[in-house]
């Protein structure tokens, strides 16, 4: 690393570092993001804050929330957020990325149900409102890995039949309680490894799904602006230009998005198997990141901001990612982002597994505790690549320190032994 990398504990430092970079980092009223309600698409969210859609390998067999899904979900519903942002959810037995993977399906769709309804339950007898819930829906395509195998490749037989597939599980969801669904197209996941070659598949899901549900769902979309792998073809050439391309750039598909009926959509870059630096900048990771994280932070933000930019319906909403690495800091960010209309909702992911109770502090006591941010540290990415429950040893250590260590243990034991993830 030929820059050094700021310092997320002093705001000088993040300050000045983004302004010799000639960058502005955000600064506002860190109580912004709780203020409301945020509108779109004729519905609205009592503040401005989303937990985005952290998976955590920790289901049943049958895809039904497992009871480490519960907790988790549990411990979401007391930060007081007014979108949760349910994890990946796979629309068909082979697309799961890891056997423990969520996957709704006639069978366990009142366990959906009742953890839609925990989570309500939980907010309205702590805050007094109950969150928007949207369950993000998936195919893992190439890195789907429903059993420790490596998987099939996807004929075309079953590309053709994914839109069904997704508005099958889309109603199911709806029919659990939640008010909407997530097309997720990001991550070098199906959805997003297509979008290289056009939007087309994606439009026939985002399509398939509104022909289902009509306009009893809120359709959104977490988008990939910009992959970022040098070695190969990527969606989006500039990772600051939503509209780098007019035909197939990230703002043309974006717009495409919209008229098919998508109304928010979460900003996000990059590919976790190939780039983790991209999409979740790290102070720790599984590689020396060759940029300091705030560059990162920074890529991310720009990115939400021109892509609120390049929408053009006023009932349409964006979502910002990559305030973790900000720490306690991340408020201020957000409250410039806010205030400046850059962006409606501000996302956090990390914060969410290692410090739910993040706003609660927020609200009580006036700032995030600098002693319980999450470090950055990559350790819940470890544990899902390790094919265990994703969670943070460090700030939750019961259960996921001994999960952790379990682990490191049976790496150790076998050292010769290579995971099929890059």
């Amino acid at each position: 690393m030929t820059e050094r990398a700021a310092d997320a504990r002093h705001w000088d430092d993040l300050s000045e570092q983004s302004r010799r970079w000639g960058l502005a980092l955000p600064d506002g009223d860190p109580f912004r993001m709780l203020e409301g309600p945020v509108a779109m698409a004729g519905r609205s969210a009592r503040n401005a804050v989303v937990l985005q859609p952290m998976e955590g390998a920790d289901g049943e067999e049958d895809g039904s929330p497992g009871p480490l899904t519960l907790r988790r979900y549990r411990r979401f519903a007391e930060s007081g957020a007014g979108l949760a942002w349910l994890e990946a959810t796979a629309v068909d037995p082979a697309g799961r990325a890891n056997p423990r993977q969520l996957r709704l399906h006639p069978g366990n769709r009142s366990r959906f149900a009742d953890m839609a309804r925990m989570i309500r339950d939980i907010s309205l007898d702590r805050w007094g409102f109950a969150p928007l819930l949207l369950l993000q829906l998936t195919h893992s395509g190439r890195y789907a890995r429903p059993a420790s195998l490596p998987p099939d490749r996807l004929s075309a037989g079953d590309r053709a039949a994914l839109p069904a597939r997704f508005a099958e599980t889309a109603e199911l969801a709806l029919d659990a309680g939640l008010d909407g669904v997530d097309i997720k197209a990001c991550h070098g996941y199906l959805l997003s490894e297509t979008l290289r070659d056009g939007p087309g598949l994606l439009l026939e899901c985002v399509g398939a799904v509104r022909s289902r549900c009509g306009e009893a769902a809120l359709l959104s979309c977490r988008l990939n602006l910009y992959d970022g792998i040098p070695d190969e073809p990527g969606f989006g050439s500039d990772p600051l230009a939503a509209a780098d391309d007019p035909v197939s750039g990230p703002a043309a598909v974006a717009r495409s998005l919209e008229a098919a009926g998508v109304r928010l959509f979460n900003a996000t870059m990059g590919n976790p198997y190939r780039n983790p630096h991209v999409n979740r900048p790290f102070d720790q990771g599984p590689y020396p990141s060759p940029e300091p994280p705030l560059r990162g932070v920074l890529r991310l933000l720009e990115g939400a901001r021109r892509l609120k930019r390049a929408l053009v319906l006023p009932d349409s909403a964006v979502v910002a990612s990559g305030l973790t690495w900000l720490r306690h800091q991340a408020p201020r960010v957000a409250g410039g982002l806010l205030a400046s209309r850059s962006v409606d909702f501000v996302g956090f992911g990390r914060q969410a597994f290692a410090y739910p109770g993040f706003l609660a502090d927020l609200r009580t006591r006036g700032t995030m505790d600098p002693g319980r941010c999450c470090l950055c540290c990559g350790k819940c990415s470890e544990l899902m690549r390790g094919g265990r429950p994703s969670g943070c040893p460090v700030r939750d250590p019961d259960p996921y320190l001994a999960i952790y260590r379990e682990m490191r243990a049976s790496a150790q034991a076998a050292p010769g032994r290579k995971g099929d993830r890059p």
